[in-house]
């Protein structure tokens, strides 16, 4: 398992995780995500939505190497694309694996 995946793992057991579509939406309209990953098998739809709420909303981003069965996995859950991570501290080790 990569670094990035250990890390979300860590993040997803306390709780500083919104995963899918709607919970990570909702979490960037809140302003309470600080970091969005992106699956690597994404649809282009999918991309471009999340990368221009990030970008209004001034939230970094990662598209991810590993597709949305391995971030689901990392978070023990099925097919998510996209997943917020709630917390700085979690946002920063992610960003610098």
């Amino acid at each position: 398992m990569s670094t990035l995946l250990q890390a979300l793992s860590l993040a997803r057991k306390a709780g500083k995780v919104a995963c899918g579509s709607y919970s990570c939406a909702e979490a960037l309209k809140r302003r309470k995500a600080r970091l969005v990953l992106i699956a690597a098998d994404a649809s282009e739809n999918t991309k471009k939505e999340f990368i221009d709420a990030c970008n209004y909303r001034h939230v970094p981003y990662v598209i991810t190497d590993a597709g949305k069965e391995q971030l689901a996995g990392a978070v023990g859950m099925q097919e998510r694309v996209v997943i917020a991570v709630l917390d700085d501290g979690f946002a920063n080790m992610i960003q610098n694996s």
